[in-house]
C-alpha cells in the first residue's frame, strides 16, 4: 500500500492510502471535494470509501460534498449525526471493536477495516485497514490508546505536541493555561505516542507517519529523530498541506 497524506494540522487532515490493486481509501474529510480535486487527479468518485474518525470540521468538513459526489462516507452513528447526515443514503454506519462484542471487519472493496473507538471530546474511531499482505494503523484524536495491535507493517499516529513544549509555552504566556491543559487531555502528544510505539510489536512496520502536529507545540525534526531513536523504523512527518 501507499501512503499519501494530503493534509495533517490543526485546519485540515486527510490522507490517501493506495492499494496496490487501485482501489483508494480516505482517511478523514478535512478537505473538500473541490480542494480534493487536483490531488486526486480529478478523479475523486475512484475513492473507495472515506472513513471519517469524528465530527471535528478538521476531520469532516469534506463529508457533505464527498456524499453529494457519490463518495461513500463511513463513520459513527453519533458522528452521523453531529454532521446531519445520518441518512443519507451513502452513508454507511460503523459499530466499533470492543472488548465484549467480537465483530467481523467491515469491507470496502479489498480493504478489511476494522474500526475501534478512542477517548476525546467527541465519539472517535481508530482504524486499522488490512489486505492480504499489509496492515495499517490510524490513530488521531485521542490522549492514549488501550489497545495493542499485531502484524503492523504501516502506523500513522498522533504527536500533536511535547507536554514539555505545552507547558513551556503556558509558563512563558504564549500559550493560555486551559488550551494547554485541554491540548494534553485531548490529543496525543510525542511522548505517550512513543510508548504506544514501543509496547506493539514493530518487527513488520516499514514506516512510521507522524500526523496531526500542533504548528506551536511540536518540532517535526526533533520528533522523527526521536521516534527514528526509538523504533528503529524509518519515519516521516506528514506535511500541513500539499499543493496540487
Amino acid at each position: 500500500m501507499e501512503v499519501v497524506p494530503l493534509a495533517s494540522s490543526s485546519a485540515a487532515n486527510c490522507t490517501l492510502v493506495r492499494h496496490a490493486a487501485g482501489p483508494t481509501i480516505l482517511l478523514d474529510a478535512g478537505l473538500t471535494v473541490r480542494e480534493l480535486r487536483p490531488l486526486l487527479g480529478f478523479q475523486v468518485t475512484s475513492l473507495e470509501a472515506a472513513l471519517i474518525t469524528h465530527a471535528h470540521q478538521d476531520h469532516a468538513r469534506g463529508v457533505e460534498s464527498l456524499l453529494q459526489a457519490g463518495v461513500t462516507c463511513a463513520m459513527r452513528v453519533e458522528t452521523a449525526e453531529v454532521l446531519g447526515v445520518a441518512k443519507h443514503h451513502r452513508v454507511r454506519i460503523l459499530a466499533p471493536q470492543d472488548h465484549v462484542t467480537p465483530r467481523g471487519p467491515y469491507m470496502f472493496g479489498p480493504w478489511a477495516v476494522v474500526p475501534f473507538a478512542v477517548d476525546h471530546d467527541l465519539p472517535n474511531l481508530g482504524f486499522v485497514l488490512a489486505t492480504r499482505s499489509e496492515r495499517l494503523l490510524y490513530l488521531t484524536d485521542t490522549p492514549f490508546s488501550r489497545y495493542r495491535f499485531e502484524g503492523l507493517t504501516h502506523v500513522l499516529v498522533e504527536a500533536n505536541h511535547s507536554v514539555e513544549l505545552v507547558l513551556k509555552r503556558v509558563e512563558e504566556g504564549a500559550l493560555e493555561a486551559h488550551v494547554g491543559a485541554r491540548i494534553i487531555r485531548s490529543h496525543l502528544g510525542l511522548e505517550r505516542a512513543l510508548e504506544l510505539l514501543k509496547s506493539n510489536d514493530l518487527s513488520r512496520v516499514q514506516e512510521i507517519w507522524l500526523m496531526h502536529l500542533s504548528a506551536g507545540n511540536s518540532d517535526a525534526a526533533a520528533f522523527k529523530a526521536a521516534v527514528e531513536r526509538a523504533t528503529g523504523v524509518p519515519t516521516r512527518v506528514a506535511a500541513e498541506r500539499i499543493v496540487a
